[in-house]
């Protein structure tokens, strides 16, 4: 096919003298009369008749951080940290890898006895590592550069009205991530300030990441779970390369697509290679990119004064896409979500489980912890009796005693009758 070029050229007129002086604008000449001789409206009224401003509007301000928001002291990254500090955790983290090391996301943060912590995010390039494994870069070129791959060439197959491929290299510019803690102790005296003191240095791989970071989603620092130290958070979005077939237009034609998966990081700040948490919030495949959601909230669902973390569904419908972003098919008021209990006695979070499970499980317990109520009962009258009479005994008949038998001041002994409750029985 053959191009026409088409030049357009664009004239650009110079000013030249003191009409383009800008720090003195030259009058511009008017008919109309002076203002002296234009009567002024009062002050409120020309308020309301002034031309609007051409100021462009002032930036809606931001809305606050849903996670940071949760505590009273958190820490993002900034800039504020030497160079020569990087330097010396950049030489420090050497072992990590043969190729060059950068630092981002530092997170610094200066101690009232003069130390500093820092929290960060290190990286370096699997390619470069892996050629200075080798004796010359020519052997590392061959052993090192991603794994080479067949794509269908769209522009050519549709000038050629027939298949036409050609190759690609997938997963070539790939990176190692990790998380990094430093501690500065306060510089002795006659070190310069921007040097630090003695170094102490931790670090851990984030073993999950894909061969691309496409972006950070939030990195901050915090007490995220209650235990008075400090914890690294990381929430970030990776993919890798990967072929698959289009069907729909020409019969088994391989494209170049994508893996999409984000991972959630809650490390320790006292032991940074200590995980407290590691889970997958989610992933798609296909050309399509995974769009940013709130995901993530920190809520204590337990009812133990720690923050447990609550992870939502990640629902896409397949093959949904809308300019190349997933769409999510499903509210997320509608989607399931699972919870990670925070265990104190172990300082980290337990496995995954329903959301409603444990909702359920803290609903039951404050139920069997609660006092029993006794009903009130309606005080009964006791059933009144009947008054009961002593039955009437017939008179004594008496008797002319035998003085050989019975002595003169015997007593006669009668044979009782029962008495009612509370009577006195006399003999």
């Amino acid at each position: 096919m053959r191009r026409t070029w088409t030049w357009t050229w664009t004239v650009v007129l110079l000013c030249i003298g003191a009409s383009c002086d800008r720090a003195k604008p030259q009058p511009i000449a008017s008919s109309n009369p002076p203002s002296s001789a234009i009567p002024r409206a009062p002050a409120d009224a020309a308020a309301k008749t002034a031309a609007p401003s051409d100021a462009p509007p002032a930036p809606a301000p931001k809305p606050p951080d849903p996670i940071a928001s949760l505590f009273r002291v958190a820490y993002s990254p900034s800039e504020t940290l030497p160079d020569k500090m990087r330097r010396r955790i950049r030489a420090a983290l050497k072992d990590k890898s043969r190729a060059p090391i950068a630092l981002h996301h530092i997170i610094d943060i200066p101690l009232p006895d003069g130390s500093r912590e820092v929290f960060a995010i290190y990286e370096y390039g699997t390619y470069e590592d892996c050629l200075a494994k080798y004796p010359n870069r020519q052997i590392g070129r061959e052993n090192c550069v991603g794994e080479l791959a067949q794509i269908g060439d769209m522009e050519k197959s549709e000038a050629a009205h027939e298949l036409r491929l050609k190759p690609v290299r997938l997963n070539r510019d790939c990176l190692a991530v990790g998380a990094v803690h430093a501690v500065f102790a306060r510089p002795v005296p006659g070190t310069p300030p921007d040097t630090g003191g003695s170094l102490s240095v931790t670090s851990t791989p984030f073993t999950e990441a894909e061969c691309h970071i496409d972006r950070y989603d939030r990195v901050l620092v915090a007490d995220i779970d209650g235990d008075h130290a400090l914890e690294l958070y990381v929430d970030f979005t990776s993919f890798h390369d990967k072929i698959d077939t289009i069907r729909d237009i020409f019969p088994s034609i391989p494209q170049l697509e994508s893996s999409w998966k984000r991972h959630l990081y809650i490390l320790s700040g006292t032991d940074i290679s200590s995980t407290e948490l590691e889970a997958a919030i989610g992933g798609i495949e296909g050309v399509g990119e995974l769009a940013h959601e709130e995901l993530v909230a920190l809520r204590d669902v337990d009812g133990d004064g720690h923050l447990d973390v609550v992870r939502t569904e990640l629902s896409y419908c397949h093959g949904t896409y809308h300019h190349g972003i997933g769409e999510p098919c499903e509210n997320l008021e509608t989607r399931n979500r699972t919870v990670h209990v925070y265990d104190p006695s172990n300082d980290t979070y337990k496995e995954g489980v329903p959301l409603e499970n444990v909702v359920a499980a803290r609903a039951a317990a404050a139920e069997q912890a609660a006092p029993k109520s006794v009903e009130p009962t309606e005080p009964t009258a006791a059933a009144p009796t009947e008054p009961t009479t002593a039955a009437p005994t017939e008179p004594a008949v008496p008797t002319t005693p035998t003085p050989a038998t019975t002595p003169a001041n015997a007593v006669h002994a009668t044979t009782a009758q029962p008495t009612t409750a509370g009577s006195a029985t006399h003999p």
